[in-house]
């Protein structure tokens, strides 16, 4: 896949076993259970899904901060750099943009899949390896 070049402060992050931390809203839950929601990015997310490198921030500080700006979230949930290439995605690391006050911010890149249906089919593979995975926090 071809990627368009980075913005200004934005590196790729190509580390295959760095995890990224995702926190989950409680209406993106079912029984128990995360749905796709978890990685599937929203009209507001711009097809850049944020989470945090596990590289520079652990899940229990990234949980803390997260909730510290008034979001609410159930726990955290994890995915690898490897686990986002198996679905054509990659992440950057814009943490230097200054776009969120959170430490080791960074997205899940979205912004080259050509359908609704390709996300759909990406945001449903993360789940389902963050869920084998299991939950990271708390």
């Amino acid at each position: 896949m071809t990627w368009d070049d980075l913005q200004e402060d934005e590196i790729e992050v190509d580390e295959p076993s760095e995890l990224l931390w995702r926190n989950c809203a409680e209406s993106w839950v079912d029984d128990g259970v995360p749905s796709k929601q978890l990685f599937l990015p929203t009209k507001k997310d711009n097809k850049q899904l944020s989470t945090a490198r596990s590289s520079v921030v652990n899940a229990d500080q990234h949980f803390t901060e997260f909730c510290a700006t008034g979001s609410q979230s159930t726990g955290i949930w994890a995915v690898s750099v490897d686990e986002l290439q198996s679905a054509q995605l990659r992440a950057v690391d814009d943490s230097k943009a200054g776009f969120s006050p959170l430490t080791g911010h960074c997205f899940v890149d979205f912004r080259q899949c050509s359908s609704g249906g390709v996300i759909q089919r990406a945001a449903r593979a993360l789940k389902d390896h963050a869920l084998a995975r299991g939950q990271q926090h708390p």
